[in-house]
């Protein structure tokens, strides 16, 4: 068995997770900072915590998300971003770039935090998750937020996947099974449209976890 945690934000119910031993495998779709209620020293200690369990554990594994990726690109600045620690918070995520992925193929799903399109790997001329990796890798900004797009909540298929939203990218999936985070429900929810299925995993309940 394998599963999927969605948006972090400071939260440590991941360690309840890692416990059940019948798990092969631990995928975390990203996010993991800015949270509303929880002060940066929580924040920072989750953090370094999930790093070094990534380091240490084989079975984990962790995505980038857009939490994340706006402390280490300029011009990238959203909700619940905390400027009083700017600096310390870009300098542990720089560190612990080679642990957070873009995006993972697993059996048959592709993880990432918001998922991938088929217009964004059109317009990008991507084919491969290694692709998308191998450009985010020479340039942080190819993932950030599409200023294009007319939806200033990422609701549109131009958006990369760490920005999408469910309603663009269930009309337009490149990967026909995928697994997200990045937009809230109310609990873990499938969305399937011609033949692709959208799992969606960033539920508001701390501790909810998708087994495939």
């Amino acid at each position: 068995m394998k599963a999927a945690i969605g948006d972090i934000h400071g939260r440590d119910f991941w360690k309840k997770v890692l416990e059940n031993k019948d798990l092969t495998d631990v995928y975390c779709v990203g996010d993991y900072w800015d949270s509303f209620d929880a002060p940066y020293e929580v924040q920072d200690r989750n953090f370094i915590e999930l790093v070094q369990t990534a380091q240490n554990d084989s079975r984990f594994h962790l995505c980038l998300g857009n939490h994340d990726l706006h402390y280490i690109v300029h011009d990238e600045k959203y909700s619940g971003y905390q400027w009083r620690y700017h600096n310390a918070i870009k300098k542990k995520i720089l560190a612990a770039m080679p642990l957070l992925k873009i995006a993972y193929r697993v059996d048959g799903w592709v993880i990432s935090h918001a998922g991938f399109s088929k217009t964004f790997m059109r317009e990008t001329g991507c084919v491969t998750i290694e692709n998308v990796q191998g450009r985010f890798d020479r340039n942080f900004g190819f993932l950030g937020f599409n200023s294009a797009c007319a939806d200033p909540y990422g609701n549109d298929p131009r958006q990369g996947p760490l920005w999408i939203r469910p309603e663009s990218l269930i009309l337009d999936m490149y990967f026909k099974r995928q697994i997200v985070g990045h937009t809230p429900t109310k609990a873990i929810s499938t969305i399937k449209n011609n033949g692709n299925t959208l799992i969606m995993i960033d539920s508001g309940a701390a501790g909810d976890f998708f087994i495939f």
